[in-house]
């Protein structure tokens, strides 16, 4: 899982590497035609190769009685994660900017932080595997996440390249790679013939999370006047969801049948 989700941060880390230079040349409003007819043939030739699951009357039976009730922890945790993600997304480039950093150095860190998600998502992928557990897993990438938010709050101007391009690869690690193993974590707490609509239902609460962050981040922002607070709202807020996935583990859930 961990492997497939770092599609996402990759081709962000794209976006980010490249997009700002040609939005300052052309404009922004001239970049989404680009994007446009890449989205169309792309989902037309992936829609393509996929096959659906076929399950017997049976198991779909099966499936429409088994609870939903294990996922509230995932998706709680999930809902206050992607936070992280979205609002380093949507902020980085704004933040060092206006803190004095050239447009290509913000670039370049927000390129980095995408990059440090993909191996992030793949390296709590195997920490998960190797101490057999999802949860004290994502517990580990929220706190690397959280540390490395309220760092970024208080970056200098001097701050060389090597330490900022350094700082933003572990906390896009820790901020965008959790993602992967918070869907593994729901779909192992229902039956599996419940699994395709757990990560449905996650990745819902993901999605809902990603809507609802960033406009708050951006209201911190302009009531603060600063970036600083809200990045240490940030980080606090991926530390609950830490301490959350970390108290979660304690408890012994066993999966449906």
């Amino acid at each position: 899982m961990g492997v497939r989700q770092t599609g996402v941060p990759l081709g962000a880390a794209l976006a980010a590497a490249f997009l700002p230079q040609i939005a300052s040349r052309v404009g922004p409003a001239s970049v989404f035609p680009l994007l446009a007819p890449e989205l169309l043939l792309l989902g037309i030739f992936f829609a393509a190769l996929i096959r659906p699951i076929r399950r017997s009357p049976h198991e779909r039976s099966q499936a429409s009685q088994a609870s939903l009730l294990p996922l509230i922890l995932p998706a709680s945790v999930g809902f206050l994660l992607v936070a992280g993600q979205y609002d380093l997304l949507a902020f980085t480039i704004d933040h060092l900017t206006k803190s004095g950093f050239p447009l290509w150095i913000a670039a370049l860190s927000l390129t980095s932080a995408q990059l440090g998600g993909a191996v992030g998502r793949i390296g709590f992928g195997l920490i998960s595997d190797h101490i057999g557990s999802r949860p004290k897993a994502i517990a580990l990438s929220a706190a690397l996440g959280a540390a490395g938010v309220v760092v970024t709050a208080l970056l200098p101007r001097e701050t060389p390249l090597a330490s900022l391009l350094l700082l933003f690869f572990l906390t896009g690690a820790g901020a965008v790679g959790w993602n992967a193993l918070v869907l593994t974590w729901g779909a192992e707490r229902v039956a599996p013939e419940r699994s395709g609509t757990a990560i449905g239902l996650l990745g819902s609460a993901i999605f809902l999370g990603s809507a609802t962050f960033p406009p708050l981040f951006g209201l911190a922002v302009d009531s603060m006047h600063s970036y600083h607070g809200a990045f240490v709202m940030l980080g606090a807020q991926l530390a609950l969801a830490g301490l959350i996935a970390w108290l979660s583990a304690r408890r012994s859930v066993p999966v449906p049948v």
